[in-house]
């Protein structure tokens, strides 16, 4: 946290604008540290806040370890290469700050070309990684252009003429056009070997199958979670979860209970997707595969709160570690 400014759990009429402070000064610490990393300057990092600093050292410790091991493996040191990377990316996260701090909204292309990197083949690549990334949340988390996104910022540009299916489809021709784009150069003479123009077809065919497969299971969990705490902490959706949102989106005509069925109707729908994806082809080893089925079917134990804010099921399972004996009940 910055440095400067103390907290107190004592509101007041002034905390508006303390907050407002407090964004500021981030912005402008961040400034520093984007500033750090671009030029790389070690003796610059001793300036920043202690926490900057941590920040840095790691980045600089793990970028140095991978360079060292590409090297000792393919006689290739890429530090300067990563360092340019990283720099590329907190410059990107630091415009996404700004953009906060100010309260500006940009336009759908302006936040779509922030988040990409501007080079034939890997923009390409990017732009199906970001928009496939921004339909499976959208989606996902039925925020329907709420999220953030550039469907978000498409249907703020164009509020008076455009819907969140028309916002998607959207969406969905710029992906069209860069696997375009992204055919044409891999089929055409470009300055990358072919092992990383492999890579690159390669990351893009596997997005769609990425986005379900780790959707369904985070789904899984950040509802799970939702109904956890809501229950848990007697929040009736206003918890800023996505009960939460559900309801505020439709509190015309639905309740807390309504918006808790809701969410384990969805929590069912993506159960279905994720075994049919675990059943059929996929890109991942099996061990991820059967990663990612564990995990969701771990959640209803880490979230199934009873009515005394109890997790009897977790209980049960934990006890049957340390006492052989002790019969366990299923999960569902």
């Amino acid at each position: 946290m910055p440095s400067e400014l103390p907290l107190t759990g004592a509101r007041s009429d002034t905390e508006p604008e303390a907050v407002a402070a407090m964004v500021s000064l981030v912005v402008d610490e961040l400034t520093l540290f984007t500033e750090t990393i671009t030029r790389w300057d070690l003796s610059a990092a001793d300036q920043l806040p202690e926490y900057l600093r941590i920040c840095f050292k790691a980045l600089n410790d793990i970028t140095d370890e991978i360079s060292f091991k590409v090297y000792n493996k393919h006689g290739y040191n890429p530090v300067h290469s990563l360092r340019k990377a990283w720099a590329s990316l907190c410059n990107a996260f630091l415009v996404e700050a700004k953009w906060f701090d100010s309260g500006h909204l940009p336009k759908a292309e302006e936040y779509l070309e922030n988040g990409i990197v501007s080079s034939g083949l890997i923009s390409s690549t990017a732009t199906i990684l970001r928009l496939w990334d921004d339909l499976g949340s959208a989606k996902d988390e039925n925020q329907e252009g709420k999220d953030g996104s550039y469907i978000h910022y498409y249907m703020m540009e164009n509020q008076d003429t455009t819907t969140a299916e028309c916002a998607r489809n959207h969406a969905i021709d710029k992906i069209s056009n860069a696997w375009k784009s992204l055919n044409k150069q891999c089929l055409s003479p470009n300055p990358f070997s072919a092992t990383f123009t492999r890579a690159c077809l390669n990351l893009a065919r596997m997005v769609p199958l990425m986005y379900g497969l780790i959707s369904s299971t985070a789904t899984i969990l950040r509802l799970w979670d939702d109904l956890g705490s809501a229950k848990d902490e007697n929040q009736e959706g206003k918890d800023g979860s996505y009960i939460h949102y559900y309801m505020m989106e439709n509190q015309d005509t639905t309740t807390a209970e309504c918006a808790r069925n809701h969410a384990i109707d969805k929590i069912s729908n993506a159960w279905k997707s994720l075994n049919k994806q675990c059943l059929s082809p996929n890109p991942f080893s099996a061990t991820f595969t059967r990663a990612c089925l564990n995990l969701a079917r771990m959640v209803p134990l880490m979230y199934g709160y009873d009515d005394n804010q109890r997790l009897p099921i977790l209980e049960d399972y934990i006890k049957s570690l340390l006492f052989e004996n002790t019969p366990t009940q299923g999960v569902y």
